[in-house]
């Protein structure tokens, strides 16, 4: 297959928050033309709780969905359709996080499967680092 153009970044890649503070974190996605869905898997430190997950423009904008599934230590998975005549690039999905416990906490994106119909793209991404003071 050819190598494909699409990119998800983390915003913003490094912040700081302390105990009991909020965080947001914004994936965005580039490069997503003709996309029509996949799953993406997250990790997120045990310093940090999910708070919400919020789908973007880039997954809603013309009527598609996204499902959470949250697993053990800290794994989430995230499955979503989308109209693959929608934009192909934009917001893709919010995390909002609270810090727990003081230390570094990166959220990272362990892995992910992106289908333009029923042929399989590659993607690259990006992480971001929270320190919890």
């Amino acid at each position: 297959p050819a190598p494909s153009d699409l990119v998800i970044f983390m915003s913003p890649v490094a912040s700081e928050i302390k105990v009991g503070e909020k965080v947001r974190i914004s994936l965005t996605v580039s490069g997503g033309g003709g996309l029509s869905s996949g799953t993406l898997e997250l990790r997120l430190p045990p310093g940090l709780r999910l708070q919400a997950v919020s789908p973007g423009e880039f997954i809603t904008g013309e009527g598609g969905s996204l499902e959470q599934f949250p697993g053990k230590d800290g794994l989430l998975k995230l499955v979503f359709r989308r109209n693959p005549a929608g934009t192909d690039a934009g917001p893709f999905v919010t995390l909002d996080l609270e810090g727990l416990t003081a230390g570094n906490a990166p959220v990272l994106i362990q892995s992910g499967q992106f289908l333009v119909g029923t042929a399989p793209i590659s993607g690259r991404w990006s992480n971001a680092l929270v320190t919890v003071q």
